[in-house]
């Protein structure tokens, strides 16, 4: 089981951006992994959302358009799509079920690791913490 817990944040001119245009709090990590869970800042970027490990059935990669995605692929999906409380959020959420099987694409292009860096602790962490 891993006992720590790593974050991962904005960097670079995302930082910058973030800071002065958007006034998001850019102390806060937008990713962090735990033994317990999964916990990032989702759409919003206002309230973080954590899945915790033995929820996640499988971990998928993507790169689109939009760039690299992490997708955890939750074993009960509607869960986590009826307690979003935004309708724009819960519509995205739904779209993304139907294009990648999972209410979530957690973006990392512009993290302060690698998206291969992140993707590769991230499925470690699922492996030790999770079913599987």
């Amino acid at each position: 089981m891993k006992t720590e817990t790593i974050n991962f944040c904005v960097t670079g001119l995302k930082r910058l951006i973030n800071k002065y245009i958007w006034r998001m709090d850019v102390t806060k990590p937008e990713i962090s992994l735990t033994p317990e869970a999964l916990v990032f800042l989702y759409n919003s970027r206002k309230e973080y959302t954590t899945i915790p490990w033995t929820d996640i059935q499988e971990i998928k990669f993507i790169e689109d358009e939009f760039g690299k995605a992490i997708i955890p692929v939750v074993y009960d999906p509607q869960k986590y799509i009826d307690e979003c409380t935004s309708k724009v959020i819960k519509f995205g959420m739904k779209k993304a079920m139907e294009d990648e099987g999972s209410p979530f694409a957690l973006r990392v292009a512009n993290l302060d690791a690698s998206a291969e860096e992140i993707g590769a602790l991230v499925e470690e962490y699922h492996k030790e913490n999770g079913l599987g």
